[in-house]
């Protein structure tokens, strides 16, 4: 009944000896609910790729040892995890003063994070208008604006960020956790393109809407803030976001 998460859906894949009150306990840790839950299963290598929101510490350094039991659990035996922040390193600070923050080192010993910054909705909002008025104005200056308002820039990071992910389930037989801010957003485009990189069925017609289905629709994007008026809204709305 979506009590534990109302953004998941009523069917997640987690490990069979995991008991649901660990899962709800985690969900508690977890930004809006969203506890960890499986993603990508990469059967060539049997790695895999999970995601959720950021954990809750807050300024006091709050824990929870079920969130850290979850993630230790789902690590195959003898195998260690890479977690993938996609949040700028500074600021993770300001993430724990407004309640968040980061599996620190210390409780997720056998996670290994990284920071890869993308730009959050909001930040997107600004370079999207920035391009649309780059296409719309004079073509004498087309390049200039296109490269000042940083739309190929966050293009060319998401790509990056997912190959390097792409690289560690498929080469490096890691398993990986991605997370940033709330897990509605920049996650799923990583994740998603993540899918597309490493399973050629996800590039066919049928496959991306199963993608679109699986990794959005199910995973709580809210389309209806982030697409509500685009690039042409007269008036700023702070949700908007063309992620």
């Amino acid at each position: 009944n979506y009590s534990i998460c109302p953004t998941y859906p009523k069917k997640l894949i987690v490990p069979k000896n995991v008991e649901d009150s660990i899962l709800i306990k985690s969900s508690q840790f977890r930004a809006y609910g969203r506890f960890p839950v499986l993603s990508y299963f990469h059967e060539i290598n049997k790695t895999f790729m999970l995601r959720s929101s950021q954990p809750l510490l807050g300024t006091n350094n709050r824990r929870s040892k079920e969130d850290e039991q979850l993630l230790k659990i789902m690590l195959p035996i003898g195998k260690k995890g890479c977690i993938y922040d996609l949040r700028d390193a500074n600021v993770l600070k300001s993430a724990a003063a407004k309640g968040g923050g980061y599996e620190t080192d210390a409780n997720y010993p056998l996670w290994k994070r990284t920071n890869k910054n993308l730009d959050r909705y909001d930040q997107l909002q600004i370079s999207f208008s920035k391009l649309i008025e780059a296409c719309l104005g004079d073509s004498n200056q087309f390049l200039s604006k296109l490269e000042s308002s940083n739309w190929l820039q966050n293009v060319r990071q998401a790509l990056y960020i997912s190959c390097y992910i792409a690289d560690e389930l498929n080469n490096k037989n890691s398993c990986v956790l991605v997370h940033g801010w709330d897990g509605t957003d920049n996650t799923l485009v990583i994740t998603s393109l993540v899918h597309i990189i490493l399973n050629p069925n996800y590039r066919t017609i049928k496959g991306f809407e199963l993608l679109i289905e699986k990794e959005w629709l199910y995973a709580g994007h809210p389309f209806s803030k982030r697409c509500s008026k685009s690039a042409f809204g007269s008036t700023p709305y702070k949700h908007e976001g063309p992620i």
